[in-house]
């Protein structure tokens, strides 16, 4: 009897509160979600990896594919029921198209866009070929496509674009949504820039924490700053290409 007692009198845990991480692909999600999962009040359940049970429903679901999110939005409520921290953390980098729908179902959210320059994101697309694969493959997806930046007014064009065109264009799409969020809902969406992450770390995560509201300190990354300029080892050509097309990101 005092055992079942005890038992029934247990404290309920209270569910984690979500931070949704989001970006474009190769703009420093996984680094900004390691990081963040050091703080002792923030956990992602996966160690550091992007979860298998969402990512690529969200991805494909972000790329005009049909997919019922509402079993994303179901998964994500038992990942903040078995959290045993107090801020569980998610690094499906595409929901940054489906924030609003993230909002409504978790009024509580807080989301962290982070963009990275487009010389370095589309440098590091060439050598990854998961995230070069949806760029390739676009006539495969939905048109338009925001995801991928592809509109009525641009497919033309888009048609005859190389690789590097067309990962400027994606780059573009991403940024401008960004921007957008970041006006649409001051106070739940914080957009840091990842040069500022890892050049200045501590006044940056003392941004974030301040966001979220943490009680501790989030430790310093190791930061290796040359990787900053490998984006350099670019054409004058692909670095022309990228810039005509990503033009207000340096306004």
């Amino acid at each position: 009897f005092f055992i079942s007692l005890k038992f029934i009198l247990r404290p309920v845990k209270k569910e984690s509160r979500p931070i949704f991480i989001v970006g474009s692909g190769r703009s420093g999600t996984h680094f900004l979600a390691r990081t963040l999962i050091e703080a002792e009040e923030i956990s992602d359940v996966t160690n550091g990896h992007e979860n298998p049970a969402v990512f690529f429903r969200v991805t494909r679901s972000a790329l005009g594919q049909r997919q019922d999110y509402s079993k994303v939005v179901s998964t994500y409520r038992k990942l903040l029921t078995i959290c045993d921290t107090e801020f569980f953390l998610d690094q499906s980098h595409p929901n940054i198209w489906h924030v609003e729908r993230l909002r409504k179902s978790f009024p509580d959210a807080v989301f962290i866009g982070i963009t990275r320059r487009p010389e370095s994101v589309i440098y590091s697309m060439l050598n990854h070929s998961g995230t070069a694969d949806w760029t390739n493959r676009w006539k495969e997806f939905s048109i338009p496509n925001k995801f991928l930046g592809i509109t009525d007014s641009n497919l033309a064009s888009y048609n005859n674009m190389d690789f590097i065109q067309r990962s400027a264009v994606r780059w573009k799409s991403h940024y401008e949504r960004m921007k957008y969020l970041e006006e649409s809902f001051p106070g739940f969406f914080l957009h840091i820039d990842y040069d500022y992450l890892a050049k200045s770390p501590v006044a940056c995560l003392s941004d974030i924490a301040g966001f979220i509201g943490l009680k501790s300190k989030i430790p310093s990354p190791e930061v290796k700053i040359e990787s900053l300029n490998k984006w350099q080892g670019l054409s004058e050509k692909q670095i022309a290409k990228i810039r005509e097309i990503a033009g207000n990101y340096y306004e």
